[in-house]
């Protein structure tokens, strides 16, 4: 019996034809090769998902990559490699798995759910729609589908879709924290701001240490004006999140509120802070340069401003600064070359645009002040606050009268004034633009007003001096030409 089977075994039938004795051995030691690979395999994946669950993903995803290695046609061990990649927060790396699970597994819900988050990560809404559109289609009960669409079309700016897709989820599910977040973000960007700290606080409700509602709620308080409030929340995420990158920017944020506030002190502390858990962070040092500014250390806030610029050569705001130094170090000239690299970056904030107008009008650019306070009139979500409207009319209505159009230059510093009525240097500008053209009533009226808020002033006493001496000149000239009219009539 065992001779005959020595025989069968021999006696192989491969591809239509009979191998002998060695081709046989050649095709077990193939096999047991195989199989010891793809047994080895099976011990990276199960070594990985140890790891997985022990939060320790460098180690999960070494052992991911030898599992795959050993064979690649596992689905389940590139869903698993996307995770932790989204773990790590490489978002391209991790779409390119879960792109790899699905060209194995087509049609799999969470394949491409999470393939949709990824590339709504990176800020792809288009192709994360196409992918939840599928979602939804394969399973219309599927939650997480509506929910990512939310956020899809919010970054689309689709905000009547985004509304829609909020609706639809709840009627699947009656409350989702990820759905009030994303819809939280879509009401901030329409500019209900009242809604969005709804949206967030029920996030928080659902989900106490729900990701960065804290400083988005601050973000919000921020905006509306409420510092105190903001404070508050800021502080909260930074308790809520230690050693999270969430945590180093919410103290960048409080440092640059506080700045706002005027503690500066404490500012400076925030910021100083956020640069000891990662010291290269180029708008941290920027900020610190505008603190140092602000006080006078002109070589103080030139080392962080060069700092800055060599972490982030296109950061917007460094050449600005930059500019003020050389500015208020008298070298008017550097100053404009300065200027005019910081006018060819594009991302600039409204504080920072309303700033490089005020520079320009300083410097006597005034040709590029109407081009850089542009965007600023033109939004209508979020609206800049009055105080920033205030001061884009008044340099935009300063830069007019240096291009000697005087009406239309009287018309912004008049705008200036509606959006802040005790807005001085409006005031002040609006009493020179009367006297040049000789309305002394009318630049006598607006030096008045201003001088109600500020008696001691001393720019408005040199100007009400120079008021008293052309309203003199006019009543000469005025009593020149009577008398010359009467003695003509003789």
């Amino acid at each position: 019996m065992r001779f005959i089977w020595m025989i069968c075994l021999i006696l192989i039938f491969q591809e239509g034809q009979w191998i002998g004795l060695t081709d046989f051995w050649h095709l077990r030691g193939g096999i047991a090769g195989t199989m010891n690979e793809w047994f080895e395999a099976e011990q990276h994946a199960e070594q990985a998902h140890q790891y997985y669950e022990a939060g320790q993903w460098e180690k999960a995803l070494d052992e991911l990559q030898r599992a795959l290695s050993c064979n690649p046609e596992q689905s389940e061990w590139h869903f698993g490699a996307g995770l932790v990649l989204e773990e790590l927060n490489r978002h391209e790396d991790a779409a390119a798995a879960f792109r790899e699970a699905m060209e194995l597994q087509p049609d799999e819900p969470d394949i491409m759910l999470h393939l949709g988050r990824c590339l709504l990560q990176l800020e792809q809404p288009a192709q994360a729609l196409k992918i939840l559109e599928r979602v939804n289609e394969l399973d219309p009960d599927c939650e997480p589908g509506y929910c990512q669409r939310i956020l899809a079309y919010t970054q689309l700016g689709d905000h009547e879709q985004a509304h829609q897709m909020f609706y639809l989820a709840r009627q699947i599910v009656d409350e989702c924290p990820h759905c009030d977040h994303h819809i939280a973000q879509s009401l901030v960007q329409t500019g209900d701001l009242a809604k969005a700290i709804w949206c967030w606080e029920q996030a928080l409700k659902l989900e106490p240490h729900y990701p960065n509602a804290y400083a988005n709620l601050a973000k919000v308080y921020w905006q509306q004006g409420e510092y105190t409030r903001a404070r508050s929340f800021f502080l909260r995420q930074i308790r809520a999140t230690p050693g999270a990158p969430a945590h180093v920017q919410s103290l960048m944020d409080l440092g640059v509120l506080l700045s706002e506030m005027g503690r500066y002190g404490e500012a400076r502390e925030k910021l100083k802070q956020a640069l000891e858990m990662n010291p290269s962070l180029a708008l941290a040092r920027l900020h610190l340069g505008e603190l140092a500014l602000r006080h006078g250390h002109l070589d103080a806030a030139e080392a962080e401003l060069q700092v800055s610029q060599r972490l982030d050569p296109m950061l917007e705001g460094v050449r600005l600064a930059m500019a003020r130094v050389e500015q208020l170090r008298g070298h008017l000239s550097q100053a404009r070359v300065l200027m005019k690299e910081e006018c060819r970056l594009r991302n600039h904030t409204v504080v920072q645009r309303v700033e490089m107008a005020r520079l320009m009008v300083e410097l006597r650019m005034a040709d590029a002040v109407v081009e850089t306070l542009q965007p600023v009139f033109q939004m209508v979500v979020p609206q800049p606050s009055a105080q920033l409207l205030s001061n884009a009319y008044l340099s935009r209505g300063v830069a007019m009268l240096l291009l000697n159009q005087r009406d239309r230059g009287i018309t912004d510093l008049k705008m200036a004034l509606t959006f802040d009525n005790q807005n001085i240097l409006a005031m002040h500008n609006l009493t020179l633009a009367y006297l040049e053209i000789g309305e002394v009533r009318r630049a006598k009226f607006w030096l008045l007003g201003a001088m109600k808020l500020q008696p001691a002033d001393p720019a408005l006493r040199q100007l009400r001096l120079r008021l008293l001496s052309t309203a003199f000149t006019c009543q000469l000239r005025n009593l020149w030409h009577r008398v010359m009219r009467f003695s003509r009539k003789k």
